[in-house]
């Protein structure tokens, strides 16, 4: 009778593992439909590129060829000796301490230098202006006198008939950038939040998957163009992301250990993650909560700690109801939903009798996201998510990977119900799971490295196979992929344009009122007539009275600001899409009528636009 259910349990192990196999390969296959991979990434779908295909190729055999002399040359063996004990035998925490520190410089970097110190989205924007209500001691501000020449999307206020403005987004991004608020740094603080991500990622990869996994994977996620521009932006992901690592490890160590601190960690952070993105919280919390039912022995024995996780978790939910009632008037109603109407909601939705989301759209949106993770997650002149899959192609996959793996699966298939493309960062609402999927391929180079799975020949092959590609793939994000990245944001900046300021600056313009339109349209898949007015709008005082304000234009309902002539000089900024450029008027009385009269355009030599370095995919 042993024997037989020995039989049985052998060969229920090679059904799965060989189900494991099916699966890993059909989600590769799916994960290559978009995009022009290898000759191009699919960065941005649509976006205009910054480099001709023949240029990207060349630079790419360039650091291609420069991986592998670091990874061959009997001269630099030495070097790779000593870079492999450093990484892999220093204490764990020194580890911590240079990846971390070093991501937050390069995190830092990308802040100032590429954002300016700036938000990149009005969704951000929102939330920094917020963080300055905060700031003032107040949870909301009064609606200003003529709103509706300052509606700045993500801001509840006249546009909605809300009774005063505040954020339409969780407290949690704006009491983040609270201190950087208060010490004039504001940037600064995703790019802090990104160095602990490094640091917790490497310490869950440690505890899931040992000492190796977990430092290769710091080094993965060092090199992501994926995490590394998220975390230059004002964004909530990465804050989100680091929070629910934080959460998963200390579930990890509680159902190790039982001691009662793992879950109140994990009860801290769930409820903080909670604050931030409660949807992505609730579909990590959900899958994590999954493994440890799978663990109920250990769950129960531990139940103490398990009790001050649920409690400390909806103590955080209960903060998120107060905050909804104090903004909104109602604890169950999330502010987004009466910010954005229809455009809201979840689910298979129609908006117009033109528009709507679709099963078809979901399925697009869905594959086009797995292909940005591709080529975003490592960088790497091959499919990122063929590393990630590794352990499962083999038959090498635990229970562990798998679990790893449900999460990120779990936020790809929850806003596939969501009808908008993150056209501006594709795949970024996944991004809680993406460093569960940089430790699944840290797990798949190990186990080509040790040669699991494959005998023969190739098994000789597999260890300078890993080495050589370990060493091609990080010079080839750090030459070609993070290059890359920076271009094509500088082709299309979200949606803040950077010209405001330089403009503003050559014509000596540092007071009166400066209402803004915008012309043209951009080079881009969707969002061809995006509305930048949060360029202007961040530079408001928070009532909007500043010597230097920022409106909406109104046309002629503009009379309506420029009865107080006080408050003047008014001029009228022109921003043209599609070249980077911009136009200054000046309004001038004339008789009982305003005139306007062109001051000039920046940059005047049209050579010189923005635009001229992008192209058309």
């Amino acid at each position: 009778m042993r024997g037989i259910e020995g039989a049985r349990g052998r060969w229920t192990g090679r059904v799965l593992r060989g189900l494991g196999v099916v699966g890993a390969l059909l989600l590769l296959v799916l994960s290559l439909v978009k995009g022009d991979w290898p000759s191009e990434p699919s960065y941005g779908n649509g976006w205009p590129v910054p480099l001709s295909v023949k240029a990207s190729i060349l630079r790419s055999l360039l650091a291609l060829v420069a991986g592998l002399a670091l990874a061959w040359m009997p001269s630099l063996a030495p070097w790779r000796e000593r870079a492999g004990r450093w990484l892999f035998h220093s204490p764990r925490r020194r580890i911590q301490w240079v990846l971390g520190t070093a991501a937050f410089l390069l995190y830092a970097g990308v802040a100032w230098f590429r954002f300016k110190g700036l938000p990149f989205l009005d969704d951000d924007a929102a939330a920094l202006f917020q963080a300055r209500i905060f700031a003032a001691g107040r949870l909301t501000l009064p609606v200003p006198k003529y709103g509706q020449f300052f509606s700045l999307f993500g801001l509840l206020g006249r546009a909605h008939e809300h009774p005063f403005v505040c954020t339409m987004y969780p407290p949690g991004l704006s009491l983040l950038l609270l201190p950087g608020v208060l010490a004039g740094v504001p940037w600064l603080m995703i790019p802090v939040t990104g160095g602990l991500l490094v640091a917790a990622t490497i310490t869950l990869g440690a505890e899931l998957a040992g000492e190796r996994v977990g430092r290769l994977a710091g080094l993965f996620m060092l090199g992501s163009p994926f995490i590394g521009i998220l975390s230059g932006t004002h964004l909530s992901h990465i804050p989100t992301a680091g929070l629910l690592v934080v959460c998963w490890l200390a579930v990890v160590r509680l159902l190790r250990t039982g001691r009662i601190r793992h879950g109140v960690m994990a009860g801290a952070a769930w409820g903080a993650a909670c604050l931030f993105r409660p949807l992505t919280a609730l579909v990590v919390g959900v899958v994590v909560a999954l493994g440890v039912l799978v663990q109920w022995r250990r769950a129960l024995a531990a139940w103490r700690g398990v009790l001050a996780a649920l409690l400390l978790a909806v103590a955080g939910g209960a903060l998120l109801a107060a905050w909804q009632q104090a903004t909104v008037g109602d604890a169950l109603m999330p502010g987004h939903v009466i910010g954005m109407r229809r455009n809201g909601r979840m689910g298979f939705v129609r908006f117009t009798d033109t528009r709507a989301h679709t099963p078809a759209i979901a399925w697009n949106h869905t594959l086009a996201r797995m292909r940005a993770v591709n080529d975003r997650l490592l960088g790497w002149p091959l499919p990122a998510l063929a590393l990630v899959l590794w352990p499962f192609l083999f038959r090498r996959a635990r229970a562990t990977d798998l679990w790893l793996l449900a999460g990120w699966l779990a936020l790809l298939a929850t806003y596939a119900f969501y009808w908008y493309y993150e056209e501006y960062w594709p795949a970024r609402y996944t991004t809680a799971g993406i460093p569960l999927l940089l430790i699944l391929a840290a797990r798949g180079w190990e186990l080509l490295h040790s040669a699991a799975g494959v005998t023969g020949q190739a098994a000789r092959l597999a260890r300078p196979a890993a080495r050589a590609a370990l060493a091609a793939g990080l010079v080839y994000a750090a030459l070609v992929a993070w290059p890359w990245e920076w271009e094509r944001l500088g082709c299309h900046p979200g949606d803040l344009e950077h010209v405001l300021p330089k403009a503003l600056k050559a014509f000596k313009i540092d007071r009166g009122i400066v209402f803004m339109r915008y012309t043209g349209r951009i080079l881009t898949r969707g969002d061809a007539f995006n509305d930048f007015y949060a360029a202007g709008f961040i530079r408001n005082a928070l009532h909007m009275d500043g010597p230097l304000v920022f409106a909406r234009n109104q046309r002629k309902g503009n009379a309506q600001l420029m009865r107080d002539l006080s408050r003047g000089p008014f001029y009228l900024y022109t921003f043209h899409r599609g070249t980077h450029q911009a136009t200054i008027d000046q309004y001038v009385r004339e008789g009982d009528s305003w005139q306007l009269k062109r001051l000039g355009q920046y940059p005047s030599n049209i050579s010189r636009r923005a635009g001229t370095a992008c192209r058309r995919e």
